[in-house]
């Protein structure tokens, strides 16, 4: 039984050499073998989850869920030497545990565990059932099994490589001079975390390692691989690499007949395409090569949830900010507002408002000039595109000045030419090149507050960045 599962375990070590490269360009029928969306082909533990799942050692969480770094639990861990050991449980029944119930998923597994040696629990009587499994615990529950299975076990002299080798508990010790002598466990950065939990790809690579480093012990002569067939062992019918499954064109398997672009085999007869519905905001798009076709539907809703896709949806950003200022903004009689106070690095400060007031809005931002009475008051109003702007010393307007912003056209430091001023004329054109600092200054302050206070950004307000 040992050697079975010791060939099929070695067959398995290469298999990401044979696997198609995956692109985007292409439709392919790998994931018929391998159906992990959550496993990367480069993650460095994908060989591992590979191997583990097509010797059955580890299920996904789902069908297309492996979970790589969800936690792995003590009744998962016996599972999973029970998978290794490709020994039938089903005998094993009852555990002297008090905590683990008759006819779970894992009684069998836990009874089995407790009888061969490869477990006394947590204190003899507790297993320690749904408890996170620690490193070391993993590399003890591993070296159990081997050493009761008869393997020959070699130790290293001590782990002076690893810098936190003192905080392996003393009852793991000799499990991991076994792991690290045998490259079980292979540490990170010169760590070996003995107490941190133990993750599902962690576990997939102890598994890996294991299958590498220890059950060597059968010589095959494969077969080739191909497409729609593994590599099988001459001698023992060994499965060495799963199917690399067939791979085409995406763009031409609707409407041409089409082959393999790696073996060449007729895949398929040209079927037309198989649209999914066109949503609010996507159009109708085929399943299978993603060609789209027509338009997006649109919302449908004069109200803030658009009635067909129940996303909330406004006609216009402005539209939407109104609403949130209606729900969200501090009310000043009859007037609603966000606010935030802006400190500058010159140590001067600002007020920033965005106000709604007799349906109209306006970004609005006084400048405090630093040792003086001197304020700058810069209102823009959203609905309008108008701006003004009041230079004020001493409580009284020295200069102003308006005029129009076209928001698809403004960048940050335009220069603004007033409509209307009143003022010095001397001073008309330093107040127009100040305003147009200064209004920048309120855009911003006013994206953040729109951020903060919305969920919303310039763009939705006709702004390009």
């Amino acid at each position: 039984m040992k050697k079975r599962v010791l060939c099929l375990i070695m067959s398995f070590l290469f298999i990401f050499a044979a696997l198609p490269v995956k692109s985007g360009e292409y439709y392919s029928t790998f994931t018929t073998y391998f159906p992990f969306e959550d496993v990367p082909c480069d993650a460095w533990y994908a060989p591992a989850a590979e191997l583990c799942y097509a010797n059955s050692f580890m299920n996904g969480v789902s069908k297309a869920s492996f979970d790589p770094y969800g936690t792995t639990t003590r009744e998962q861990a016996v599972m999973i030497l029970a998978n290794l050991s490709g020994e039938d449980i089903s005998g094993y029944d009852k555990s002297s545990f008090s905590d683990v119930e008759e006819g779970k998923w894992y009684s069998n597994a836990v009874a089995w565990a407790k009888e061969k040696g490869y477990t006394n629990g947590k204190n003899g009587e507790l297993f320690g059932l749904g408890e996170p499994l620690s490193r070391q615990a993993a590399v003890t529950f591993f070296y159990n099994y081997f050493k009761e299975n008869n393997y020959e076990m070699t130790y290293a002299e001590d782990l002076s490589e690893y810098s936190d080798a003192g905080e392996v508990g003393e009852w793991a010790l000799q499990a991991m001079l076994w792991a690290s002598e045998n490259g079980i466990i292979k540490g990170n950065k010169g760590k070996l975390s003995p107490k941190d939990t133990l993750t599902r790809a962690a576990s997939a690579q102890m598994i890996y390692n294991a299958a590498l480093e220890l059950l060597n012990e059968c010589e095959h002569n494969f077969s080739g691989g191909s497409c729609t067939e593994p590599s099988v062992c001459y001698g023992c019918s060994l499965i060495k690499d799963l199917p690399r499954g067939h791979r085409v064109e995406k763009g031409r398997i609707c409407e041409e007949f089409t082959k393999c672009t790696d073996c060449g085999d007729d895949m398929f007869i040209p079927g037309g395409h198989i649209y999914e519905k066109a949503s609010c905001t996507e159009p109708m798009k085929c399943k299978r090569c993603g060609k789209t076709e027509g338009e997006a539907l649109g919302h449908t809703s004069d109200n803030k949830v658009c009635f067909r896709c129940k996303e909330e949806y406004f006609k216009s950003g402005i539209e939407k900010l109104t609403y949130y200022l209606t729900e969200k903004g501090m009310d000043d009689g009859g007037k609603k507002y966000f606010y935030t106070k802006v400190t500058y690095n010159n140590g001067a400060a600002a007020d920033q408002y965005i106000i709604l007031e007799n349906s109209e809005i306006c970004f609005k931002n006084i400048y405090s000039y630093p040792n003086s009475n001197d304020t700058l008051d810069i209102t823009y109003r959203l609905n309008s595109a108008s701006y003004s702007a009041n230079y004020t010393k001493y409580g009284t307007v020295s200069c102003s000045g308006s005029g129009f912003i076209k928001v698809k056209d403004y960048t940050a430091g335009q220069k603004l030419s007033f409509t209307d001023y009143a003022g010095l004329d001397a001073q008309k054109t330093d107040f127009e090149a100040l305003v147009s600092n200064a209004i920048s200054l309120n855009f911003d302050a006013a994206s953040f507050l729109l951020e903060r206070d919305a969920d919303m950004t310039l763009s939705e307000l006709g702004f390009v960045k």
